[in-house]
């Protein structure tokens, strides 16, 4: 238990230290911008959140 909350904080200091954590978080601001605003009735949700993934974590996307 104590090591799985160890392994844990380190997995987040390391991504915070990478700039993971930010990305995220440019991420969901996005798709809150998409949310709010008329978009939503043209592009629904789900297409949007992968259109922004992909742009933002493309090394990330698999490609069969």
């Amino acid at each position: 238990m104590l090591g799985k909350r160890l392994y844990q904080k380190y997995l987040c200091s390391i991504r915070h230290k990478n700039g993971f954590i930010d990305k995220l978080r440019l991420i969901y601001d996005d798709y809150m911008q998409h949310i709010v605003t008329d978009q939503r009735f043209f592009v629904s949700g789900r297409e949007k959140w992968n259109q922004i993934v992909h742009e933002n974590f493309a090394y990330m996307v698999f490609r069969a």
